[in-house]
């Protein structure tokens, strides 16, 4: 094998359910928080479902990326 060719490695390992279950844990609450906090702030619960849904696409998007 020549030594100066190598394999080369991805940057970015790209997982959509992510390869640990705490990662998750994590974002779950999280998103459970932030709509939480929402909903008591502005007492809407449709804005809370709204921004923990956008939180958790961010999150899942991070997650999948790391």
């Amino acid at each position: 094998m020549d030594r100066a060719v190598k394999p080369r490695r991805t940057k970015y390992k790209f997982s959509l359910l992510g390869s640990d279950w705490i990662e998750w844990l994590i974002v779950a609450m999280l998103c459970a928080t932030a709509a939480l906090g929402v909903a008591l702030l502005t007492g809407s619960v449709v804005s809370a479902v709204i921004v923990g849904l956008v939180l958790l696409a961010a999150a899942s998007a991070v997650v999948a990326l790391l």
